[in-house]
């Protein structure tokens, strides 16, 4: 049976490592395989390899000898290919025997050359493998580089993260992230944490036990160089602190925008005078002034002597007054010193001694006023104009020119006599009008 196992091989040309033949050692018939005597052909006769044709040792130095060229090089298209295989020399030349047999390369003797610089040598061993055992390496339809073990691998930490194609969630992961993950703040305590950016991918709820051991107890007393977390609106909300020094400057800058600091209050309280109050709106209690003060306007008019008040005669300067005055309505356009009566619109008019209605003259104008215009009216003290001629002591009567005065008793038929005051001096006059008038006939 063996034998003409191995004849229908021999007569077919082909044969498997696995097929199993008969061999003569010893005079004893020993059981084979093809795999094991191709084997110990090949340990048997070695002959020297190369990387290729270049490589080659001068043939003149090796002559009977046959080399292993193991790649190719040049190209066909250069007529310089000189293709992988065995190699005679004959003293002169190389001259290719033929191809490398197909089971040509083990281990021990496969060697990959770069084409480019063959000093450059790949080797594989298939040491690490264990005995009648095949392992079959299925080389993937991409481009790529050998990763070694050992070897630090390329960077590519983005595709681990949001949005990489290799993304990794943290829900998949246990124990404790080697970065602090900061919980967005959010209604309650079990608010969770929807993450972005540097934040968790997958929500997470905090507990109690977290929170307090990220933000720690309770202190009393803060200091300048406290630091209190925020989330920077400006960043996308990125978790930041801040010290509370900055707080402090930061309020103190917005609150001064806004109201007046203590130095700049004491400042205007300092410097505010009693007439620059607003006047009161409830004058119940004020018997002096309506003023916003509650004092008498000023007393450059008049003098006190042992508490008696007294107007000043001698006026120091031409048309002014002193005395006691009063702020009324003009009824017609009155120039300054004239005497006016109150018309049954109750504003003051001209008076006129040339009838009675008209000649109750009380009132004496301290200046110019307008018709229905406010003014002031002098009741009763004394006046200046140095226009003015009057005879000192005489007395000063209620004049027929409407608003006037004179020294001279109106004698016209019912012209009334009424008596306005005293000359002090050529320029200066009592104005003290009386209510008693008489009716000349």
């Amino acid at each position: 049976m063996a034998d003409s196992k191995v004849s229908a091989l021999a007569a077919a040309g082909a044969y498997n490592d696995a097929d199993i033949l008969y061999i003569i050692q010893g005079g004893i018939s020993v059981k084979t395989t093809w795999g094991s005597i191709k084997t110990a052909m090949r340990t048997a006769i070695e002959y020297p390899e190369v990387a290729n044709y270049a490589a080659l040792p001068a043939a003149a130095s090796h002559t009977g000898e046959i080399y292993v060229c193991l790649a190719s090089q040049g190209s066909v298209w250069l007529l310089t290919l000189k293709d992988s295989g065995f190699y005679l020399s004959d003293g002169s030349v190389w001259t290719r025997l033929g191809a490398l047999p197909a089971d040509y390369f083990t281990d021990s003797v496969l060697s990959i050359a770069d084409d480019a610089d063959p000093t450059k040598v790949v080797k594989f061993s298939c040491a690490a493998l264990t005995t009648l055992t095949t392992r079959t390496f299925t080389w993937p339809d991409a481009d790529g580089t050998v990763m070694l073990v050992g070897q630090a691998p390329t960077a590519h930490k983005t595709s681990h993260e949001n949005g990489g194609g290799d993304e990794i969630s943290v829900a998949g992961l246990s124990g404790v992230l080697a970065d602090p993950q900061p919980p967005i703040i959010g209604a309650g305590a079990t608010q969770a944490v929807a993450g972005n950016d540097g934040r968790l991918t997958d929500e997470r709820v905090p507990t109690a036990a977290g929170l307090t051991t990220k933000f720690g107890t309770n202190k009393v007393t803060v200091v300048d160089g406290d630091k209190i977390g925020i989330l920077d609106s400006g960043a996308s909300d990125v978790p930041k602190h801040v010290l509370f020094s900055l707080v402090k400057s930061t309020l103190k800058t917005y609150f001064d925008s806004i109201y007046t600091t203590a130095a700049a209050a004491l400042a205007a309280a300092v410097a505010t005078k009693l007439d620059d109050f607003a006047a009161p709106d409830d004058n119940t209690d004020l018997n002096a002034s309506a003023s916003a003060h509650g004092l008498m306007p000023k007393l450059d008019k008049i003098k006190f002597d042992a508490g008696k008040r007294t107007f000043i005669a001698a006026l120091s300067a031409d048309d002014t007054y002193s005395g006691d005055d009063v702020s009324l309505t003009a009824a017609e356009t009155t120039a300054q010193w004239d005497v006016g009566y109150v018309n049954s619109a109750s504003k003051i008019a001209l008076a006129d001694a040339d009838a009675a209605s008209t000649a109750l003259g009380i009132y004496l104008a301290t200046a110019a006023i307008s018709i229905d215009v406010a003014g002031i009216y002098l009741e009763s003290g004394y006046a200046r104009n140095d226009a003015w001629s009057w005879t000192p002591g005489g007395a000063l009567y209620l004049s027929t020119t409407p608003g006037g005065m004179t020294q001279t008793q109106p004698s016209g038929t019912d012209d009334a006599i009424v008596v306005l005051g005293v000359a002090i001096t050529a320029d200066i006059i009592r104005f003290k009008p009386s209510l008693i008038y008489i009716t000349h006939t």
